[in-house]
């Protein structure tokens, strides 16, 4: 039987991802996937967060046994630069290193940024998405704005999903991000949202607009990004699951 092509797999995906996505973060391998381990029975969608461990490429054995033992479990292979706004030191040429052995260990997606994948060659950016689904990012850690200009570029490297995350200001950089969610969602897969506690609203309504799904911390003491509620906040307070076009 030959392999299903990743072409494929990839159009397939948003249609089988959870609205919510826990961000998993740890100080070294056995913390994160401790964590990991106890989230698995209510949250079949993690991010890894590589960039927060001081040596991420000793994750990865571990991470592939979680992934073997978790089939139904997606994972999103984070490995944010310094200057992106994430952790991690090395070079973009060890981001990319590390995000291919990531995918290697069963993490489903990866995520790498705008910034770092304008610098690689397309051959480059191609083998990595010919082993795992590809996220695009962006984050604005100022305000929210261009948006439409972001996308642009982002658009001409090819990608499964295009993230595009900023930082509301005021309540109304949610409308700007959902009316935009809501006219490019049918061309392309996007996840976006506002940072900032004045963003939270993106991050509850940014799925009935068009984004594909939405990022939660673990614990109110385990935020990844400004403004980022919980899991069980989303769930219980927020009720994403019920949110649709009525809401």
């Amino acid at each position: 039987m030959s392999a299903v092509p990743h072409s494929y797999v990839s159009r397939l995906l948003p249609l089988r991802l959870p609205r919510v996505c826990v961000a998993v973060t740890g100080s070294d391998a056995s913390e994160i996937v401790e964590k990991a381990e106890a989230l698995v029975r209510d949250n079949t969608f993690l991010e890894f967060r590589l960039d927060y461990l001081s040596r991420p490429a000793l994750a990865l054995p571990k991470i592939k046994r979680f992934t073997e033992y978790h089939p139904h479990v997606v994972v999103i292979a984070t490995c944010r630069r310094v200057a992106n706004g994430g952790r991690f030191r090395g070079s973009i040429a060890s981001q990319l290193d590390l995000l291919a052995k990531a995918s290697a260990a069963g993490c489903q997606l990866v995520d790498i940024e705008l910034q770092s994948a304008s610098r690689l060659k397309p051959q480059q950016l191609q083998r990595l998405r010919s082993r795992a689904a590809l996220i695009l990012s962006y984050h604005d850690y100022r305000a929210t704005r261009k948006l439409e200009e972001t996308l642009e570029k982002m658009a001409a490297i090819p990608a499964d999903f295009y993230k595009i995350v900023t930082t509301a200001t005021t309540l109304y950089d949610n409308v700007v991000m959902m009316k935009f969610l809501e006219k490019q969602s049918d061309k392309h897969s996007l996840i976006g949202l506002c940072m900032g506690e004045q963003g939270i609203i993106s991050r509850v309504l940014g799925v009935r607009a068009g984004s594909v799904f939405t990022f939660a911390a673990l614990s109110p003491d385990e935020k990844t990004a400004p403004g980022q509620v919980t899991a069980q906040e989303l769930r219980s307070t927020y009720r994403i699951e019920q949110v649709d076009a009525a809401t």
